[in-house]
């Protein structure tokens, strides 16, 4: 946790390391725990958001989704977090949503052969507990 200016002319500071979505009064009791906070003021609460995801194992190394054709998901709807993910993701998606479209075979990545086909595999092969980011330690080749 370090504390930084929101900016020059601003009499306000972001605790960083200290996200939240805790109830107004709980936050304010956590800042007011901390060393040198325990007469701090909350200007505005920290939020949370929520999102719903699909169990990527309902998903087939095309992106597309197993119970209904033509439909390609990505991103953290697939349950992973992070840029990089949800970029290979969507690079996958794409490809193979317009070869569908199309009538063209559609392109898989292997496991074997790249990061983005160990991403792919991991999602669509095995359950997660956790949001998924991509790791070269991950991958076995």
């Amino acid at each position: 946790v370090f504390i930084e200016p929101e900016g020059r002319t601003i009499n306000e500071l972001y605790i960083q390391g200290f996200s939240t979505g805790m109830p107004e009064h709980v936050q304010l009791a956590m800042l007011q725990s901390l060393p040198g906070l325990e007469n701090c003021r909350m200007v505005r609460p920290a939020y949370s958001v929520d999102y719903d995801y699909l169990p990527a194992t309902q998903l087939s190394n095309t992106m597309m989704t197993k119970q209904v054709e033509g439909l390609f998901l990505a991103g953290q709807v697939c349950g992973t977090t992070g840029y990089e993910e949800a970029a290979a993701q969507g690079i996958v998606a794409g490809i193979n949503a317009s070869a569908f479209a199309g009538g063209q075979p559609m392109t898989t990545f292997p496991r074997e052969e790249s990061f983005i086909g160990t991403l792919i595999d991991d999602l669509c092969t095995k359950e997660l507990r956790e949001p998924y980011r991509v790791l070269t330690s991950r991958s076995e080749y």
